[in-house]
């Protein structure tokens, strides 16, 4: 039995700052895709730009709910590495995972359908209600592609084949770029002529490509391994426990992407320029957020290395991956700070008031604190499975929090500014609720199999 060099699980300044830049570069490799397929059909017209952005935001929010179950399988497969046992573990997980792959698909089948159908009455514009559908379609008919990419993904980064995973994802960028190229300007009619349809079909196309290379790197750096055969009572136990904790994961994360994409919708009746000012100071703060969620991604991984053993090991490690988290994305907030006048000029083509938009970026950082420890605790209580907790307290800070204040202020107080800045309340509860959770549960030591 040969587990290979366990060096890539040791925490050291030098390996977080390194596994988090390349999270780094794979959270601006994911956004170059929409960003690509957008610039590419904007030749075609409004209608397919549009369309995508309303077709990505329902594939996005499937997504987000499936984000809990990739958690699981990661968070497992790291523990296994960190305890030396993935030779025994890594078998019956990867059969469980792709299973539930695969009832994942079934949901997202169910989902198209009703997209299909409810998309026309709720657009009023046929034409970007029917474009939106087919693009949310393609897309949502290969879930399963996006969930094994994950997983592929997720396992090079976990094993120690960290550039594997960036390369495939540089890969995979220009490969989209030339397949929408060819499915847009060289063979339009296969496609009926649909933009969306075939920005659709290249994202998919390249996924399938991207998952096949990323398993035959995972498989060469995993061949020095030799792995346990799987017990199928292992699989089935494998496959119930990731299905029912892996929900309660995706719940808070689809709390978290109805938490930032519902008060928009609520700022549109305040004007032009409010909905301006807010989409600035959202995409600069999207931006900024690249930092910490890459230091949280690392921190995943490294706090999933050695949470099997719990007590003092698990607390070191968890006090030094907040330090190593909590320097980066200080500078970070002093650079996006200094440079936001720079970019709500570059955002909005100098056409909306540099004051009006910075009010509107500190309504977004005011949060930054209380997002830090929400963001990390919460990370880390997906490292534990903590699902059960996550969901109810995301669910009631989100919809009664986030949301609700977001209410109060457009339509009570008339001002974008507290429909965002009151969010700093909830979202302190919440990190509040997280760092208790975790003080509570960092004493448990994790069993590998969840069982």
């Amino acid at each position: 039995m040969s587990e290979g060099s366990r060096e890539h699980t040791e925490l050291t300044p030098r390996s977080f700052a390194s596994f988090s830049v390349m999270m780094l570069g794979l959270g601006l490799l994911s956004v170059g895709f929409s960003v690509i397929d957008t610039a590419m059909v904007a030749p075609f017209g409004l209608v397919p730009v549009a369309a995508i952005g309303l077709g990505e935001s329902v594939v996005s929010l499937l997504l987000a709910f499936f984000v809990g179950f990739i958690d699981v399988f990661t968070a497992r497969l790291a523990r296994a590495e960190g305890a030396g046992q993935s030779d025994r573990v890594f078998p019956e997980l990867l059969r469980a995972y792709l299973i539930v792959v695969g009832l994942m698909e079934l949901l997202a089948v169910v989902v198209a359908a009703a997209v299909w159908v409810v998309l026309p009455l709720v657009v009023s514009d046929h034409a970007l209600a029917d474009a939106a559908r087919q693009y949310a379609a393609v897309r949502l008919l290969g879930v399963a592609l996006v969930a094994a990419l994950a997983g592929v993904r997720e396992a090079l980064k976990i094993v120690g084949a960290r550039t594997g995973s960036l390369a495939v994802y540089a890969v995979g960028l220009g490969m989209n770029a030339a397949l929408n190229a060819v499915f847009l300007y060289v063979i339009p009619g296969a496609l009926a002529g649909a933009a969306t349809v075939a920005v659709a079909m290249a994202t998919l196309v390249a996924q399938l490509f991207m998952t096949i290379i990323g398993g035959i790197l995972l498989r060469r750096h995993l061949a020095v391994r030799e792995f346990v055969p799987p017990s199928a009572a292992n699989v089935r136990e494998q496959v119930h426990t990731m299905v029912t904790r892996g929900a309660g994961v995706g719940v808070r994360h689809l709390n978290d992407y109805a938490g930032n994409t519902i008060p928009f919708v609520m700022a549109g009746t305040l004007g032009v320029t409010w909905v301006a000012a807010s989409t600035a100071a959202s995409t600069i703060w999207t931006l900024f957020c690249r930092v910490p969620q890459a230091c949280f991604g690392a921190a995943f991984v490294f706090y999933g290395y050695v949470s099997e053993n719990g007590g003092a090991v698990a607390r070191e490690v968890r006090r030094r991956i907040t330090v190593y988290s909590a320097i980066p994305m200080a500078v970070a907030v002093v650079v996006f700070l200094a440079l936001s006048p720079a970019l709500i000029w570059i955002l909005t083509a100098g056409n909306l008031d540099t004051q009006t938009g910075m009010i509107m970026v500190a309504a977004f950082f005011i949060v930054v604190v209380p997002y830090f420890f929400g963001g990390l605790n919460g990370e880390l209580l997906s490292v534990l499975e903590d699902g059960g907790f996550m969901s109810w307290t995301s669910t009631l800070t989100t919809w009664l929090g986030n949301i609700g204040f977001a209410a109060f202020g457009i339509f009570v107080l008339h001002s974008a500014f507290w429909a965002f800045a009151l969010a700093v309340i909830p979202t302190i509860v919440l990190g509040s609720a997280f760092t208790w959770r975790l003080n509570h549960l960092t004493n448990r030591p994790m069993s590998l199999s969840q069982a």
